[in-house]
């Protein structure tokens, strides 16, 4: 990826060095910006080898506003252990912050809010999350490196920037690209806009002495093309026809048992309900609207208590029978136990 190779040529060419918290000692400069415009290709480091699988977990547990380290290990991620303290606890970190800033009235989901402000006032510029609050850093086990990104909307388009104040370009800038940019390709498909560009603005930009034989190797090496990162590419169930509702003209599916529909009335003028077997998938306010002309509701019950801002239906046991149940213990690859329901609708006298 020609961008990070050219942040870390200039750092290593113009860099200033001195000493830091570590006691390694730094090459560094202050201020600078890359931009990654993801119709491009997903902007992953290729001189060197990535763990995706922490990338992608780590964000997640951002998402979830988790401070402990047992959901990442639970995935096998291990990236925080070094700073937790003995229960596993990192103090008030990332994901508090984004979900559950402390405030006079109890907390802001501050990335809850931001979503619902991009669907109602795109071109607000108070489209922004911070993790850098001030009261709490004492109690936090590592102060915010990457503090605050904002959104912008232009052209039915979505893009982020991160401001990022201590940058470690080595180890920690590939991963800081990586864990943004798909953020903001998750953000961007539950307010159905396209995808942007990424801006990632930097404060102090270093490189350890230690890793300059690295970053070196790095200048080396030609980037390869830049992957495709798909999101939810999920195959169909067989023997039904899938219908999914987008807005976005540039959504595709390309499989024969999908249909895209851009809103219900196409659904409705279509004809679909006298298929044999119509499966929809989709968020509480469609689930809602659809549940009265469904037959059969496949439900899996997690057995935790989630936090969450969409909720299926009440399922009401005058209308709905369970008619099969399949219990899923707690297992290598399942964190939670759960249960496959299946809810026929009563027939009526």
């Amino acid at each position: 990826m020609q961008q990070y190779l050219d942040l870390a040529k200039h750092v290593m060419t113009h860099g200033v060095d001195k000493e830091d918290r570590t006691g390694v000692g730094t090459r560094s400069v202050f201020g600078y910006q890359c931009r990654f415009d993801l119709s491009e290709g997903f902007p992953l480091v290729t001189t060197k080898k990535l763990h995706l699988k922490s990338i992608i977990y780590e964000l997640l547990w951002f998402i979830k506003g988790d401070t402990n380290i047992k959901y990442l290990n639970d995935h096998g991620v291990s990236i925080w252990d070094e700073w937790a303290d003995d229960s596993g606890d990192l103090g008030p970190v990332y994901g508090r912050q984004w979900r559950s800033w402390p405030s006079e009235q109890g907390t802001v989901d501050q990335l809850l809010n931001v979503i619902e402000q991009i669907k109602t006032q795109p071109d607000s510029r108070r489209l922004m999350v911070s993790a850098w609050n001030v009261g709490e850093i004492p109690k936090m086990a590592l102060a915010p490196c990457h503090t605050m990104f904002q959104f912008y909307v232009a052209d039915g388009k979505l893009s982020l920037q991160l401001y990022q104040r201590s940058a470690d370009i080595f180890l920690g800038v590939p991963f800081n690209i990586a864990s943004y940019a798909l953020l903001l390709m998750m953000v961007a498909q539950v307010c159905d806009l396209k995808v942007g560009s990424f801006v990632h603005t930097f404060g102090d930009a270093h490189i350890y002495t230690n890793h300059f034989d690295q970053i070196n190797l790095q200048l080396s090496r030609e980037p390869r093309a830049l992957p495709q990162m798909k999101i939810n590419p999920s195959k169909p169930l067989p023997n039904r026809k899938h219908l999914i509702l987008s807005r976005s003209a540039d959504f595709v599916f390309d499989h024969p048992q999908v249909l895209i529909l851009k809103d219900l009335d196409a659904f409705w003028d279509g004809g679909y309900l006298n298929e044999n077997r119509v499966c929809v998938i989709g968020g509480g306010e469609i689930y809602a609207q659809m549940m009265p002309f469904a037959d059969r509701l496949e439900i899996t019950h997690l057995h935790d208590h989630l936090d969450g801002d969409t909720f299926f239906p009440e399922i009401d046991p005058k209308i709905w029978h369970c008619t099969r149940e399949l219990y899923h213990p707690i297992d290598e690859r399942h964190a939670i136990d759960f249960t496959f329901c299946t809810y026929d609708r009563l027939k009526n006298d």
